[in-house]
């Protein structure tokens, strides 16, 4: 499995990583995208991502943050100050959707 490659990491001002940008892995040949997945498509894909995920159950690997942590509220007021200069520099490669989208999470 091809690892995406890491653009950019989003740090807070004690250069802690909250986000990372990652390379769009639908446009390596032979990637597939499809707009809408049959019904057993889907039961395949989302039993390869439980399979996945199964494995860190109930645990939290070194380095993550549980959901409730309040270094969280750091990398949300981080990503909404950086929202702006985030935009700029993609905006050309987003559609007017994502961008709309984003707008909505930021604010």
């Amino acid at each position: 499995v091809r690892v995406p490659s890491v653009y950019a990491t989003i740090n807070d001002s004690k250069g802690r990583t909250f986000g990372v940008v990652m390379e769009d892995l639908a446009e390596l040949e032979g990637a597939q995208s499809k707009q809408s997945l049959d019904i057993e498509e889907a039961k395949s894909v989302v039993t390869s991502l439980a399979k996945m995920h199964a494995r860190f159950w109930n645990q939290t690997p070194q380095g993550v943050l549980k959901a409730n942590d309040s270094l969280l509220r750091d990398f949300v007021s981080e990503l909404t100050c950086k929202w702006g200069v985030f935009k700029e520099k993609w905006q050309h490669r987003l559609l007017d959707e994502q961008i709309s989208y984003g707008e909505i999470i930021m604010h």
